[in-house]
């Protein structure tokens, strides 16, 4: 019921944006990435505050597009987004949470980003706008790879993202897992939209296969060749 509902809205998200005339190939490929990432964001909402920062650093980066390099949609909608991601960090970026987001929460802003997202690719026609998601896309992509290598089922609950390793077995502390992802992401965000403005796509792309390269050497360090490829 949970993916019929989900493929129901994503549905509906490509009709409200004008999708239905991109042709059928392309159609399919949106469809699959919105359906992607949604589910990706709730796996990714597996610490204090990683969902609340991350979505943070998407929507503050999506305002600033918005902003000042070009406009998409109205400057209104971001201030409900922002103010409830503030509010939902006083609860949840801290040692104790106090509120989590949960599976509403996570695969709502993911909805919410999926929308402005594609607004943003239509107006101006360009898909490097996806790698404002390159941090919980190389995760929960590589994850999945690992996972299959190891012959798991990739429906079953599972505890080996790399932040969940950070978190719960390096045990760094959850807040700062979170901001390292929010941080690097937003970092990448102003790479993105500096080389967009100055017609340097190729930047980014060299700046996200470099995290590619450094994400896989630090778990490959940390983790070990065995866990990550044998059994974990």
């Amino acid at each position: 019921w949970r993916i019929m509902i989900q493929c129901a809205a994503v549905i509906l998200l490509m009709w409200q944006t004008g999708l239905f005339d991109i042709g059928i190939f392309l159609l399919f490929v949106t469809f699959i990435f919105v359906v992607g990432m949604i589910n990706a964001f709730n796996f990714m909402d597996g610490i204090n505050g990683i969902t609340a920062l991350y979505s943070l650093a998407i929507i503050a980066s999506l305002y600033f597009i918005n902003q000042f390099i070009i406009p998409f949609i109205e400057s209104e909608y971001f201030v409900s987004i922002i103010a409830s991601l503030l509010a939902f960090s006083f609860f949840n970026v801290r040692k104790k949470a106090k509120a989590f987001a949960g599976d509403v929460g996570s695969v709502s802003i993911a909805f919410i980003i999926s929308f402005l997202l594609i607004k943003l690719m239509i107006q101006t026609q360009s898909a490097v706008w996806i790698l404002l998601l390159s941090i919980y896309g190389i995760d929960a992509v590589c994850t999945i790879c690992f996972r299959i290598i190891r012959r798991e089922n990739i429906f079953n609950a599972h505890r080996s993202h790399f932040y969940q390793f950070l978190a719960n077995e390096m045990n760094f502390k959850h807040v700062a897992v979170s901001s390292v992802y929010a941080s690097v992401q937003l970092i990448l965000n102003f790479i993105i939209i500096y080389s967009y403005v100055n017609h340097q796509i190729y930047i980014p792309l060299v700046c996200f296969f470099a995290l590619i390269i450094s994400y896989l050497i630090s778990r490959f360090i940390l983790e070990g060749k065995t866990k990550l490829l044998i059994r974990y």
